[in-house]
């Protein structure tokens, strides 16, 4: 809930902006006595000393420039220039004010990427500006300064919580070698709700087909049915927008970050082809398939990117498992199974294709040879409906329309046409739609978008599952896709009310 001030209202952004028409009336009527007259000259130096401090506020803010109001003599005589603390009820834990008595100075530009940009997370409000085409350059600088490079924004800033130093980890993009070797303890898991990844815009549609952490940034990317993808700085506090795209009449069903992150590639059921969207330089292009290439009806189906940035894999109709080149999206050849295919995973090292369906049976695939090289019996399942393979490549996962989770230790599968799971999860009760490890393969999330609140988390190392997630306290909808980011110190999923939550893991020091 917001709180009613006389003189100034805080926006969403937490910057102060002019006062309400309505407010300006109750002044103009407390002029009648000539206390009130005296004060409302108090209140216009008091307004008059706010606007600086913005304008100096917003100049730190496209410039790189940490500058606080707090550390200012006049704004710390000024009390109206203190934050109002967010009332969200949804929120776990209130954020904290950043303090800082250094500068924060952006370490790379690049110039000479041309990038067309909507939005750039700034606030509602801007100071004047000599022109239009100026304030345009500042938004575009902004924008290349934030994906210009591969650090996208390493930030050199003084610390001094727990906190802080956590989400200055979170732009410094550590190696995933360099996450903590502590071992995640089973039983409950310890995380804290932060801002919804999407909560600048909540305008990809209304159910999230996608959300995805790049591979080597701080950066979320959600997509949705509108034919919407944004992508947002991940920080946990305001997650500020990047960019919106918008996709005219492409109903979006799944987004990809490209392995090396240049770029993202989106699908539609309704459409035979890609869109991609090369974010260094701003362009998007469209990879066509012909109809002789594809099926007669229906357009791509769900897709997937190779670790190793050699293939997408797109599933298309009768049980075809198309694969394209992934820097020209031509396709190149197709595999087929006997039954009509629902899901697939690609092994780390990309050689390795898995993918199941209708039948129960789980394919695995030689890419190099373009061949099955083995194929065995989900335990139990009659549809299979989910695949996810384990970093390590050491644990497979699938699910199936009853929502039955089987976890396999990858050796079994191999050499058995009936092998049995170490473990069967029956946690959930409707069609899995969605299973992800994190990266450190401790944490295997699953989920059903058939039953609202339907995910889970289960612990790996003693094939449990946490108890206290997801909350019980929240309706999260239903849920269907979601992601770790890059060493699992965040966990995304979106769900069908248009909202991509964000949860920190706290076992995890780094983004």
């Amino acid at each position: 809930m917001s709180r009613k001030r006389k003189v100034s209202n805080m926006d969403d952004t937490g910057f102060y902006i002019s006062a309400t028409p309505q407010e300006e009336e109750d002044v103009a009527i407390q002029m009648e006595t000539s206390f009130e007259a005296s004060q409302e000259t108090l209140e216009n130096k008091r307004k008059k000393e706010e606007n600086e401090t913005v304008e100096k506020s917003l100049e730190a803010f496209l410039f790189g420039n940490t500058y606080n109001p707090l550390n200012d003599e006049e704004s710390k005589e000024n009390k109206g220039l203190k934050r109002l603390e967010s009332s969200d009820e949804n929120s776990d834990d209130e954020d904290e004010e950043e303090k800082s008595d250094g500068r924060r100075q952006v370490a790379w530009s690049d110039e000479d990427d041309d990038i067309q940009t909507e939005a750039v997370g700034l606030p509602k409000y801007v100071p004047n500006r000599d022109s239009k085409n100026s304030y345009s350059k500042e938004l575009k600088e902004k924008f290349v300064s934030l994906i210009g490079a591969p650090k996208w924004a390493d930030l050199d800033r003084v610390v001094e919580d727990e906190e802080e130093d956590f989400f200055q980890e979170t732009t410094k993009v550590m190696s995933i070698n360099k996450r903590t070797t502590k071992k995640l303890l089973k039983g409950k898991l310890e995380f804290r709700r932060m801002k919804d990844l999407n909560k600048d815009t909540y305008g990809e549609g209304f159910i999230i087909r996608s959300v995805e952490f790049h591979p080597s940034a701080t950066v979320g990317l959600v997509s949705g049915s509108n034919g919407t993808v944004s992508l947002f700085q991940v920080d946990g506090k305001t997650n500020p927008k990047i960019q919106t795209i918008n996709f005219e009449n492409f109903p979006i069903s799944n987004t990809h970050f490209s392995s090396d992150g240049n770029e993202f590639i989106a699908s539609s059921v309704h459409h035979k082809h890609f869109f991609v969207y090369n974010m260094i330089k701003g362009k998007i292009s469209r990879a066509f398939i012909s109809g002789d290439e594809m099926e007669n009806k229906g357009g791509l189906g769900p897709f997937y990117v190779s670790p190793h940035g050699k293939y997408l894999a797109s599933l298309g109709r009768f049980g075809n498992i198309h694969f394209f080149e992934a820097r020209s999206k031509e396709m190149i050849f197709t595999l087929k199974m006997n039954d009509s295919v629902r899901s697939a995973a690609f092994s780390s090292d990309g050689s390795t294709l898995y993918s199941t369906g209708d039948g129960g049976e789980v394919y695995i695939w030689d890419i190099r040879a373009r061949d099955c090289s083995h194929r065995f019996k989900d335990d139990g399942a009659l549809q299979g409906t989910s695949l996810a393979l384990s970093g390590n490549n050491r644990l497979l996962a699938t699910g199936s329309d009853s929502g039955i989770i089987n976890i396999y230790e990858r050796s079994d599968v191999l050499s058995s046409y009936n092998p049995k799971p170490i473990k069967v999860v029956k946690n959930l009760t409707t069609k899995i739609t969605s299973l992800k490890f994190s990266p450190s393969s401790e944490i295997l999330a699953g989920s059903s978008v058939l039953k609202d609140n339907a995910i889970k988390l289960i612990h790996t190392p003693s094939l449990t599952v946490f108890d206290n997630f997801p909350s019980p306290n929240h309706n999260y909808r239903r849920v269907d896709t979601m992601d770790f980011s890059l060493n699992g110190g965040y966990f995304s999923f979106g769900n069908n009310r248009g909202t991509a939550y964000l949860y920190r893991l706290q076992h995890y020091d780094s983004f």
